[in-house]
């Protein structure tokens, strides 16, 4: 796979659209293979599928905001990274996380016919973005990934997918599954869900798009942002 700056993507968001569908249903594919892993006792290689199971989940939310123009196509890093960069898809899985609560707090303001997002809420967001830019979570996830794939030597003795156990497969499997129930919602979110989205994120710095990482500068500069719209 090419790196990010070269990757070539679509211009028209009904094919983000597209990608998102078969990112998703590729997901679904590979949860099902793990499943068959796990029969098999072959655990290790179970928790690598799974693994390829939440990388395709979220790029199938990044594709989802993109079709939806909640997220920007032009000038946005992070869309390319989610399809060349593990470490980028590694911490929009956090971010999948963070989503669905976002996503329930939505459903919670259209009950309390409200349509604004909370102060508290938009606080929630910033901090989620400084938990997806720290270098050791994504790290850590990656070196799992690698761990369930291939033999490696390391502190001394040698490490297998098989000494991967049961226990082990089957609580990633049951992570993969869970990350795949929630992006339905997403996939499913109705039209005035969808619009707050669009407001907030169309007031974050442009900058922030092709951040490699947040700094207290583009910090700053949203929190700015937030008082100015408040």
């Amino acid at each position: 796979m090419k790196k990010g700056k070269n990757v070539s993507l679509p211009k028209n968001l009904n094919q983000y659209g597209e990608l998102a569908k078969a990112s998703y249903d590729n997901a679904a594919l590979w949860i099902a293979d793990a499943k068959l892993l796990i029969d098999k006792k072959s655990f290790g290689h179970s928790v690598a599928l799974a693994h390829f199971a939440r990388e395709e989940i979220a790029k199938a939310l990044v594709c989802w905001y993109v079709s939806q123009d909640i997220w920007p196509i032009e000038d946005n890093k992070m869309l390319k990274d989610a399809f060349s960069s593990h470490s980028m898809k590694n911490e929009l899985i956090v971010g999948n996380m963070v989503g669905t609560y976002v996503y329930n707090y939505l459903i919670s303001l259209k009950k309390a016919r409200k349509t604004e997002i909370s102060e508290t809420m938009k606080k929630d967001l910033l901090k989620l973005f400084e938990v997806m830019k720290k270098d050791d979570w994504t790290r850590e996830m990656e070196e799992d990934r690698q761990r369930s794939i291939y033999v490696d030597f390391h502190s001394g003795r040698m490490i297998t997918p098989r000494q991967i156990d049961k226990e082990r497969a089957i609580q990633e499997y049951d992570l993969a599954k869970a990350l795949f129930m929630d992006i339905k919602q997403f996939l499913n979110a109705d039209e005035q869900a969808k619009e707050r989205l669009r407001r907030y994120f169309k007031s974050l710095p442009k900058e922030l798009w092709n951040a490699d990482r947040l700094t207290e500068e583009l910090l700053e500069k949203i929190k700015n942002n937030e008082k100015r719209s408040s």
